[in-house]
């Protein structure tokens, strides 16, 4: 039966079919695959297959691109997301106390205390009303802001917390009488040193004892340094010029990026208050015998 060629003649709108042999009516064009080797005959139906399969592939090919790509992306990602809670000023550094270190508050504080000189060139400072002060001659108001910044500043710390600080030396650091671990922050170090630099300007009002004499100072002031030089704050004061004094002056009424310090200070207490009643004392062993806090008193 002879296959149908269609060949189409437009009479108007029409289309005109006609059937014709094969044979006869539509012989091969030249080049056509059906005169060609077989060889040559898979070659060309595997281009054209490939052909009519390209689009999927290269389809294929920017899927997985994409997938990569991605992938990529979201481990740069984590990359740069968790190195935020690598050791910071923000985040706590690795020898410090480590429940502490979820207390970290950040916030801006701009410093007060600069001198001022007025038309005689006297020297003063610009208190606000009701503003705390911690220095001028002694009074029970001074005496006071500095004991809310010492007091309550030695706690407890189990033996995991005080091994994981001091290592394998942390046993020499029990103490039978208060039964603990006892510790502070350094920061709470450094106020009290401060404040005991504080009173030894006025030794006719406070009357240290042997303990707290040259020596003790010489301590405290050297500590200061080291934290000082340790924290290298980088806040950049400007000079002022006074001319009534004829002198350049710094400006240290600067606002700086700190911690915020009541965040700290009640962890601090908080601590301070499980040690003192025993209660709800962070989980682990306080010495080999000794659970609890009966003998505890702190200063």
């Amino acid at each position: 039966m002879p296959l149908p060629v269609f060949s189409s003649s437009k009479i108007g709108t029409t289309v005109e079919t006609k059937y014709m042999p094969l044979a006869e009516e539509a012989p091969l064009m030249e080049g056509s695959d059906t005169d060609l080797p077989l060889a040559n005959k898979k070659k060309s139906s595997l281009a054209a297959k490939l052909r009519a399969q390209a689009p999927w592939i290269v389809s294929g090919i920017l899927f997985i691109l994409l997938i990569a790509s991605l992938t990529f992306r979201r481990n740069d990602y984590y990359v740069h997301s968790t190195s935020t809670s690598s050791p910071s000023f923000e985040t706590g550094f690795d020898l410090e106390l480590i429940p502490a270190k979820a207390h970290i508050r950040m916030h801006n504080v701009k410093y007060r205390g600069t001198p001022q000189f007025g038309a005689d060139g006297e020297e003063y400072v610009d208190y606000l009303p009701g503003e705390v002060r911690y220095v001028g001659p002694p009074s029970d108001e001074i005496d006071e802001a500095w004991n809310q910044l010492t007091t309550r500043r030695f706690f407890l710390l189990s033996a995991e917390e005080a091994e994981a600080q001091w290592g394998a030396a942390y046993k020499k650091y029990w103490n039978a009488n208060w039964g603990g671990y006892v510790a502070s922050l350094d920061l709470f170090h450094s106020l009290h040193c401060l404040d005991h630099i504080r009173k030894s300007l006025y030794p006719d009002h406070y009357h240290q004892g042997k303990l707290h004499g040259d020596i003790h100072n010489g301590h405290c002031i050297d500590h200061i340094r080291q934290q000082i030089m340790c924290q290298a704050d980088l806040t950049p004061l400007p000079s002022q010029r006074f001319e009534n004094v004829n002198k350049n002056y710094l400006d240290s009424d600067r606002t700086h990026t700190c911690r915020d310090f009541s965040q700290i200070r009640q962890f601090v207490h908080m601590r301070y208050n499980q040690s003192l009643t025993g209660n709800e004392v962070p989980t682990g062993h306080y010495a080999p015998g000794h659970e609890g806090t009966s003998s505890w008193g702190p200063v």
